[in-house]
């Protein structure tokens, strides 16, 4: 096991998410916070040279190598970082200032996931097709739209035009976007390497969600104030700027991410085999 790669990574992220959460609802300056997002910084800066020196890395550098791996993992952490403090705010919002009570306000993204489920199947055999880039750009402008719109949702407003229309493009660019990322992610790496691929792709949604929630008590300015109150005046403003990271996450796929198929291993496999058999030394190209 690679023990000293798993406690820089949890010591990192640990210190500087609790570093953002806890300057906004503080001082920014205060000693405490200012050493757990330094050190926080520190650790995941230790993290590379760590893991490279290593036989077998939790996180093996080599798959980085890749463009087209880097854009996606990129673009994973804005979309899924969107998505997760959108539907945080969206849920806060619904409660505290639409009046919602907790069952109503998780009934109100029903229509989100019903949408998904049904799209997912079409967008999986579309990316057989047409690839994944366009359907990964197209889904996360509609999330994008979809987030203006919900910010713009007022008190007394009816959900049937307040929500619900929002709720159902969100749906339709989840839809569109996640089965072709996970493609896309697939693609970009040999056969050889898409388990540790899909872990570092998984990791990065993870890790996008958690740090975009932890700033937003800072995009509300939640530090003096009730959230109530910092939602009064910083919904709208905080949907917006989640609307920014999904044509954030919508410009890196259209610039770097490529719809062709990797023909093999781009990085030498591991030293350990991860399965059964030893890989072969010389596959075989397969035609996308």
């Amino acid at each position: 096991m690679d023990v000293a790669g798993a406690l820089l990574a949890v010591a990192g992220l640990g210190a500087v998410i609790y570093g953002l959460n806890a300057g906004a609802a503080g001082d920014w300056l205060s000693l405490g916070i200012v050493a757990s997002l330094l050190g926080g910084v520190l650790c995941l800066a230790a993290l590379p040279p760590v893991e490279r020196r290593l036989p077998a890395p939790m996180l093996r550098l080599a798959l980085f190598r890749s463009r087209q791996f880097d854009a996606i993992n990129a673009t994973t952490v804005l979309f899924y970082g969107a998505l997760g403090a959108a539907s945080y705010l969206l849920i806060l919002e619904c409660q505290l200032e639409l009046g919602y009570s907790a069952a109503q306000a998780g009934a109100a993204l029903i229509p989100e996931s019903v949408v998904f489920v049904a799209i997912a199947p079409l967008s999986g055999r579309l990316v057989a097709r047409l690839g994944p880039r366009w359907l990964m750009v197209a889904g996360m402008l509609a999330v994008a739209g979809a987030l203006v719109w919900l910010g713009a949702a007022d008190r007394g407003a009816p959900y049937a035009s307040a929500i619900l229309p929002g709720v159902l493009l969100w749906g339709l660019g989840i839809g569109l976007a996640v089965t072709p990322l996970t493609a896309a992610v697939l693609a970009s790496v040999g056969d050889t390497d898409l388990g540790e691929a899909s872990a570092i792709n998984d990791a990065a949604s993870r890790i996008g969600g958690v740090v975009a929630i932890a700033v937003v008590p800072a995009l509300l300015g939640a530090g003096g104030t009730s959230l109530a109150g910092a939602l009064t005046d910083g919904y709208q403003d905080a949907m917006i700027v989640m609307a920014g990271l999904c044509v954030a996450g919508a410009v890196v796929t259209a610039l770097f991410v490529s719809d062709a198929r990797a023909a093999g291993p781009l990085i030498a496999p591991h030293p350990q085999a991860h399965g059964c058999a030893l890989p072969d030394p010389h596959p075989t190209p397969r035609r996308s």
